[in-house]
């Protein structure tokens, strides 16, 4: 396969989906670890994708945005990785991350908590997620926490950058009660 045709095909699926790890794109394009990062440079000088460590991401994702802070830490609120809480009366906060979501909810009780699926960028109840603890990404906090409304997509983030998944209550329990 020459390099144009691998570069188009790792384009198609950085388009499909916008957060993919090497393996997975060598499990499609059948070359050297070398030469698939020679194709990577190439296609992030060109600014289509941005290459993170283990994988990369859509040229296109923006990764932050600086119209507001955490109200927890004072951080950036990252688009992939916020939390949006909303108190008894209506009032809506916003954390950059779930370890800062938690630790949010340590202060006051909440009827509700919304989260960001890591890998599409999705609106999903955090009742209702999967989490994946300390994976070998590094976003904003510590420990690293990744919201996935899917546990299958959690679970393909798990193999290439590890990590334990949670569910909510056993994230809770580590990050409000203090158990890490």
């Amino acid at each position: 396969m020459n390099r144009e045709i691998r570069q188009q095909t790792i384009l198609s699926l950085v388009e499909r989906k916008p957060v993919l790890t090497i393996a997975e794109i060598r499990e499609v394009i059948n070359v050297s670890t070398m030469t698939l990062h020679r194709d990577l440079r190439d296609l992030e000088e060109k600014r289509l994708i941005r290459r993170v460590h283990g994988g990369v991401v859509s040229g296109k994702m923006p990764l932050t945005v600086q119209i507001e802070s955490c109200a927890y830490c004072g951080g950036e609120l990252p688009l992939r990785t916020r939390i949006t809480l909303i108190d008894q009366h209506g009032k809506k906060f916003q954390v950059c991350c779930c370890h800062c979501g938690f630790g949010f909810m340590k202060q006051e009780k909440y009827s509700s908590a919304l989260g960001v699926d890591f890998l599409y960028g999705t609106v999903v109840d955090l009742k209702q997620s999967h989490f994946l603890v300390k994976p070998r990404v590094k976003i904003c906090c510590e420990p690293s926490v990744l919201l996935f409304a899917d546990e299958e997509d959690a679970l393909r983030m798990q193999k290439g950058f590890g990590g334990e998944i949670m569910n909510y209550e056993a994230v809770r329990q580590l990050l409000v009660e203090g158990l890490y």
